[in-house]
């Protein structure tokens, strides 16, 4: 469940997009930017926790991944501009 979560986030980034940036005033890059964050959080996570996997085992990981994925979530829909958005991302 945790992965269809990340993916349904994913997708609807890809969906929110032009209304937050609209509704926000974001140029063009600014926009890329949040898009850009998300694969980058992805890259950093798939190393650092999959190099913790090897050492303490893929399932308290996971769980730590979870909770990394529902926190950013959480924090994202509560996010009121930029900065907030790209920081949870």
């Amino acid at each position: 469940l945790a992965f269809m979560g990340d993916s349904i986030e994913v997708t609807f980034l890809s969906f929110l997009s032009p209304c937050v940036q609209i509704d926000w005033g974001l140029t063009d890059f600014q926009s890329a930017t949040i898009a850009s964050v998300v694969f980058a959080g992805e890259l950093v996570g798939a190393v650092v926790l999959g190099s913790l996997a090897d050492i303490f085992g893929r399932r308290p990981i996971y769980f730590v991944s979870c909770i990394f994925i529902f926190a950013a979530g959480l924090g994202s829909a509560f996010a009121q501009d930029f900065a907030g958005l790209t920081i949870t991302r």
